[in-house]
């Protein structure tokens, strides 16, 4: 099939989508990878075809906009700002997306791409497929991540209210880009939708979500329409070889803890990194130290701009980091515990589910971060005999979870049935 891949979104929305991508190259289908100017070096790297539509992502969470971002608040009204933020470029992106995939028998959509992708495939009478790294499907077993969770004494309302936010999923997004979307459709001939319509073409759907349920279970409500594959993990750049001061100082000594706070982490990089690498030098341990925020100073520290989290993560001890979904995958799969301290957006789902996993110690507040509790956290992670070997055992698990290849054969398999 010539398949249209619309990875619309943040660096852990596209990453995931450019190892599917290859995996269903690799199975004969023809791939047209569209995503923004930020992330088409990193699908060209690994040889797919790549079509450039805008907003460039990470100026825009860099941006005074994004200041929400810096609170590490969750709640609905933010993730409303979140979606608003791509209001000037909807337009253009929504055209510039339908020109890349006017021959393709298929489309596959992100997340953020949802709105965009259904359209497309309404428009050209071909399946829309929903490729998501996350559960962002309505259930009653749990909230969509990005929404807090309900106490227990919540009872029988926590049922209801999970619900609610998988539908709020849909409807926070068009009623914000609604009248853009309707627009578009009418000068593709489609008849504007509700948001009960778009929700209505989302139970239709394929989908395919690329995370394990050895962290999170396939709840029992969704469609049998959806797949849960496992995690849809890139391989290593080609070509890459470790910095040799880097692999230096691997050497010298016993494995360190990484800690990389992701392109969000940045805005808040100085506080959480002073407090990191207090707590480690008061526990006596080294650390590598990852992002373009990351500063330390010292022969115990070592700092990195960039580096594979599938070669550090397997030698390190532990991993202190912000609960994304791609770094929370890599550290599971590492078989290493995790500290985790969540910004925003959906970090603190995954962060729970860490927790709740028992590999991880309980999740530290940003906004109540202090030394001891970090240093406390490290110590439960880098000493605690149970949660590491309940790290190994979820690791070992996932590694022998080929998810790519799972997604493709369900795909295949839905694409053949009859009707």
């Amino acid at each position: 099939m010539r398949i249209g891949i619309l990875a619309i979104g943040s660096r852990g929305d596209v990453q995931p989508l450019v190892a599917l991508a290859l995996g269903l190259q690799a199975a004969g289908h023809h791939i047209t990878f569209v995503t923004h100017p930020s992330y088409v070096a990193l699908a060209e790297d690994f040889g797919l075809r790549v079509v450039s539509v805008p907003p460039d992502v990470e100026r825009v969470l860099a941006s005074e906009e994004s200041d929400f971002l810096r609170r590490g608040r969750t709640d609905i009204a933010h993730y409303y700002r979140l979606v608003r933020q791509s209001l000037p470029y909807y337009d253009t992106l929504a055209r510039q997306c339908w020109e890349a995939c006017r021959d393709v028998d298929l489309v596959l959509h992100s997340l953020l791409g949802t709105l965009i992708g259904q359209t497309i495939g309404e428009k050209k009478g071909v399946q829309a497929v929903m490729a998501y790294w996350g559960p962002y499907y309505t259930s009653a077993l749990y909230p969509a991540p990005g929404f807090p969770e309900l106490p227990r004494w919540a009872g029988p309302v926590t049922p209801i209210y999970n619900r609610l936010t998988g539908r709020m999923m849909v409807q926070v997004p068009w009623h914000t880009l609604g009248g853009v979307m309707n627009r578009w459709r009418r000068e593709l001939g489609l008849r504007p939708l509700g948001t009960r319509s778009v929700y209505r073409q989302l139970k239709r759907s394929i989908g395919l979500f690329g995370y394990s349920e050895a962290l999170v279970p396939r709840p029992a409500d969704w469609p049998t329409t959806l797949h849960v594959t496992g995690y849809w993990f890139l391989p290593e750049p080609p070509g890459w070889v470790p910095p040799p001061d880097l692999a230096e100082f691997l050497a010298a000594g016993g494995p360190p803890v990484a800690v990389t706070f992701g392109s969000i982490g940045t805005h808040r990089s100085e506080h959480i990194t002073n407090s990191v690498v207090a707590a480690l030098r008061e526990l006596g341990l080294r650390g590598v130290l990852c992002g373009q925020g990351a500063r330390a100073v010292g022969d115990d520290m070592f700092t990195v701009a960039d580096v594979p989290h599938s070669w550090l993560f397997q030698r390190s001890r532990a991993v202190v980091h912000h609960g994304g979904s791609g770094t929370t995958a890599r550290a599971l799969w590492a078989g290493v515990p995790s500290v985790v301290i969540p910004l925003a957006v959906d970090q603190p789902f995954w962060a729970q589910r860490l927790y709740s996993s028992g590999v991880a110690p309980k999740p530290l507040n940003v906004r109540r971060l202090t030394e001891g509790g970090v240093a406390a956290a490290i110590r439960a992670a880098t000493a605690d005999a149970t949660l590491q070997d309940r790290a190994r055992t979820i690791g070992r698990q996932i590694a022998h979870e080929d998810g790519v290849a799972r997604a493709v054969e369900a795909l295949d398999a839905e694409m053949a049935r009859p009707g």
